[in-house]
């Protein structure tokens, strides 16, 4: 049956939608290469010798390698301690504001609500 009819629309939607993801989510793990038209230029050398272009992962990798380095380095201080219980705080400060504006709302409409039915 698939292979006379092909894809329904909603498989070609599905379909459609996770290639994208894909895409987005490899674009995000290439660096330049995923960026830049260009970006693969960042990542080897042109070999005059053989006339191509030699990629060198290490020069892809070792950036990568620096920064996951100094975030392992900042997550042991007590800046970024504080600064990640500050966001906690704040995350639950506004979930409680949140509830408070709900439930005020949701009685203003139940008060309206029954006005109207009388």
């Amino acid at each position: 049956m698939f292979i006379q009819q092909g894809f329904s629309p909603q498989e070609s939607v599905i379909i459609h939608s996770a290639c994208v993801s894909i895409e987005r989510h490899l674009r995000g793990m290439s660096g330049l290469v995923g960026r830049c038209r260009d970006g693969w230029r960042h990542y080897g050398k042109f070999n005059a010798n053989s006339n191509n272009f030699e990629f060198y992962p290490s020069l892809f990798v070792e950036p990568l390698r620096a920064k996951l380095q100094f975030q392992e380095m900042m997550a042991q201080t007590q800046l970024f301690v504080g600064y990640v219980d500050k966001r906690r705080i704040d995350d639950l400060t506004e979930d409680s504001i949140r509830k408070v504006k709900g439930v005020y709302i949701a009685n203003w409409i139940y008060t309206r609500w029954v006005a109207m039915g009388k």
